[in-house]
């Protein structure tokens, strides 16, 4: 009978061991999901300390490419005159 109540004694602890492992591991993947930017220029840290431009971070880590345009109420506030300008 002893045997019994020490590996349940066993599975308990290792249960509790699971559980801290799975909470820290969520815990983890949260952090790998966080994104260092800077708050003025929005350029992105990455895992080395090196810092690159949000497009060429993204480029570098999924594959996807850049096109630029402007939105329009960008176009208004940075280029008011061109907006003028296009609407005659």
């Amino acid at each position: 009978m002893p045997f019994f109540s020490n590996q349940g004694s066993f599975w308990s602890k290792n249960t509790t061991a699971q559980k801290k492992l799975k909470a820290a591991n969520e815990i983890i993947n949260e952090l790998r999901e966080i994104l260092p930017i800077c708050s003025y220029c929005k350029n992105i840290r990455d895992d080395k300390g090196y810092w690159d431009k949000v497009e060429a971070y993204i480029q570098k880590h999924s594959g996807k490419r850049f096109t630029h345009g402007i939105y329009p109420e960008c176009a208004k506030k940075y280029f008011p005159i061109w907006i003028c300008i296009r609407k005659r």
